[in-house]
């Protein structure tokens, strides 16, 4: 007799518990009360064949596991899968395993024996994986006394590998790979499938990523040391004639401009001299820097080597397209826009990419959050268009957190000192803040620090009183209380962390009426640092400063615009807009040549409409002020890709957000009015400026918001 799934969901309600109510066994898996009975019947059977000292019986409505000592979570790690009957959709995982990670070939009379079926129906299953690999790309070919190879794209073979190991096994203490849930069939049918992949490098695959973090002077996440130690596990295992070539490589000159390709290659080089673990084939080391780049990490603050204006200008919209369906405003909220900002980055990688990070259990934030995911699904159709596709439950998942920590701070911002606090999650910055936020919401405390475990590793402790930590941590000879919590809250976390911290109780307090009073009777030295403190003890937050964004008229005045009949070619084009900046004082003039080098290397992204391109440098380098010029051609230019231009408006911006009205503004006018079509007639720069100035007025008629920041 076989045990299944359904019998496998029984057995773990009892894992805790030596009882469960018959009707939740008949709510939760979905059987009757007779169907339960006969499942009591057949695992006592198997129990006994498996000399386990356990009965499972029904006594007053209620299911009761007895046992004498009889550890039932080692049983379910160890019980024989001959004696486990796989459904359909198992079965096809493990042909779906089987196919990407045997390259040598696999041959049915082993899938037979692992999945407990006779021929016809693994013949069934199989003709179902075809179809579906199919789809796919993907072919089978059968070779003698091999069997069945699986041959196809490369690159898809690896990224399809990838999301199946991430989905069945982790990197535990960064050293070894094990089964993600113990209990799994699955996972337990494959695992030696992975053992024969050259696991005893995944040590030193954690030495190369720590030297890459310092090199690039970015922490990565533990889900993306993860990742990118799966990744280097399944490259080195493949055979040599299976590495990539230039056409698994969408985006080679863009990735080669990148300053981590740039820090990288030489190290990889390095490695692979001194480890021969790293291929010096150039599409191999382009391809992990693309995973790097697709990773989650806990940088809050570098700029973009991509569009970095369009990216802002989306993640505002989407921001403001949010804001509009909630009933508190989270338009200003400086530490929202950085964090989708930074957290973008990596989400278009993985978009573009295909690349589906799955490690989080997502079910709590769908369930917790539904309304809240519902409006940003609705918000997010920008970014969206931008990209070409649709962003995934998780990606959406992701970006809720961060509107959920901004709407948590506008509501509440609290917090006192009371014990120095050291977060350790494993999940990556969105995750981590929206722990962070949870706690300082409901406890008196001080956050000192929000790690990745792999840094915790050689952490200095002298200064923590407690750990707060997503994962089990084991800390030999020190009496530093550890609290193992999800990333959300549950009552049972809330229960461990009362025992600890205390709970924050509620005070309308004015600090601005606080500090008035102190200066009634004192002379205060240092006004910033008082404030902090008292916020801190009374549990208040200071009043936020609103800072006034200037316009496009303010950013781009008529003395910055120019008519000329033609450019030789888009290199004086380019120039001759910059000589405008450069004269009125905004710019030095190492700044034009960046420009047109970014072009070079980036190509046309900088289009904002049809014949009109947007250059840009850096941010604050070479800038002297926030400005823009516009420069109108009579006679249309070429520039690379073929595309024609007749207007340039170069930008230069001293930081991340003084330019930013200014841009939205102008885009408005360039997408919802005639601009450009009555630019044609124009032949005197006044003119131009008061056309511009015209359709300016016209767009903030149309209640257009002006955007202010803290």
């Amino acid at each position: 007799m076989l045990i299944d799934k359904k019998d496998i969901g029984i057995l773990e309600f009892f894992l805790n518990e030596n009882s469960v109510s018959v009707k939740k066994l008949e709510k939760d898996i979905n059987v009757t009360e007779r169907a339960i009975r006969t499942r009591f019947e057949n695992l006592n059977y198997v129990f006994q064949k498996s000399n386990m000292k356990a009965e499972l019986r029904i006594e007053k409505n209620r299911a009761v596991l007895s046992r004498k000592n009889e550890n039932l979570g080692k049983f379910l790690e160890e019980f024989d899968l001959g004696n486990y009957n796989f459904n359909r959709y198992e079965r096809m995982e493990i042909i779906y395993f089987f196919s990407l990670i045997s390259e040598d070939g696999f041959k049915f009379g082993t899938l037979e024996k692992i999945l407990n079926v006779g021929k016809s129906t693994l013949k069934n299953d199989m003709k179902e994986v075809r179809e579906e690999l199919h789809k796919q790309g993907f072919s089978f070919i059968s070779r003698p006394k091999k069997g069945l190879i699986l041959v196809g794209n490369e690159n898809n073979i690896r990224k399809l590998l990838l999301e199946y190991i991430l989905k069945y096994f982790c990197i535990k203490n960064f050293d070894s790979i094990e089964i993600r849930k113990a209990a799994e069939p699955v996972s337990r049918a494959v695992n030696n499938l992975i053992k024969q992949m050259k696991t005893g490098d995944i040590k030193l695959y954690f030495n190369f990523l720590k030297k890459i973090e310092e090199k690039i002077k970015k922490m990565i996440s533990d889900e993306g040391f993860e990742v990118l130690i799966i990744y280097l596990l399944i490259i080195h295992s493949r055979k040599t004639e299976d590495q990539l070539q230039g056409e698994h490589i969408s985006n080679g000159n863009f990735l080669r401009a990148t300053n981590e390709y740039k820090k990288l290659n030489r190290l990889i080089q390095d490695w692979n001299y001194q480890y021969n673990r790293f291929s010096s084939n150039e599409f191999e080391i382009l391809k992990f820097v693309e995973y790097l780049l697709g990773t989650h990490s806990y940088n809050f603050d570098y700029s973009f080597y991509e569009n970095w204006i369009q990216t802002e200008t989306l993640i505002r919209e989407i921001i403001k397209n949010v804001d509009e369906k909630l009933d508190i405003s989270i338009v200003n909220d400086n530490l929202l826009e950085d964090g989708l900002i930074n957290h973008i980055r990596p989400t278009i990688y993985r978009i573009k990419n295909n690349i589906r990070l799955k490690k989080l259990d997502l079910n709590e934030i769908t369930e917790k959050y539904a309304a809240l995911l519902d409006i940003v699904k609705e918000s997010v159709k920008p970014l969206e268009d931008y990209l070409g596709k649709s962003m995934e439950i998780e990606e959406l998942a992701y970006l809720t957190i961060y509107f959920k920590l901004a709407i948590d701070r506008k509501r509440k911002k609290l917090n006192r000192h009371i014990n120095n606090i050291l977060i350790v999650c494993n999940f990556g910055y969105g995750t981590s803040r929206l722990l962070v936020e949870n706690l300082k919401e409901r406890y008196l405390l001080n956050i000192t620090d929000v790690i990745p475990y792999n840094n915790f590793l050689d952490y200095d402790l002298k200064d923590t009183d407690i750990i707060i930590s997503t994962i089990d941590i084991n800390l030999n000879h020190s009496e530093i209380p550890v609290i193992k919590v999800s990333p959300i809250l549950s009552s049972d976390d809330e229960k461990k962390i009362k025992k600890y911290l205390k709970e924050k109780t509620y005070e309308n307090v004015s600090m601005g009426k606080v500090m008035e009073i102190i200066e009634k009777h004192g002379r205060i030295e240092n006004r910033n640092a008082l404030e902090k403190e008292l916020e801190l003890y009374l549990n208040v937050n200071r009043e936020e400063e609103i800072e006034y964004i200037k316009t496009l008229p303010e950013i781009l005045p008529a003395e910055n615009m120019k008519i000329i009949r033609e450019v030789a070619d888009w290199q004086e084009g380019i120039r001759e807009s910059g000589k405008i900046l450069l004269r009125n004082g905004y710019i030095k003039e190492s700044y034009i040549e960046e420009c047109i080098e970014i072009i070079f290397q980036k190509g046309m992204y900088m289009l904002i409409g049809k014949n009109i391109i947007l250059p840009h440098g850096s941010i604050k380098k070479n800038v002297f002020k926030t400005g823009m010029s516009f420069l109108k051609l009579e006679k249309e230019i070429e520039f690379p890709e073929n595309i024609k231009i007749k207007n340039i408006v170069m930008l230069a911006t001293l930081d991340k957000k003084e330019h930013i009205n200014a841009f939205l503004q102008l885009k408005k006018i360039i997408d919802e009015t005639d601009f450009l079509d009555e630019t044609e007639k124009i032949t005197d720069e006044i003119k131009l400026y008061n056309l511009m100035a015209e359709k300016f007025e016209k767009i903030k008629d149309k209640n257009f918001e002006i955007l202010k920041y803290k």
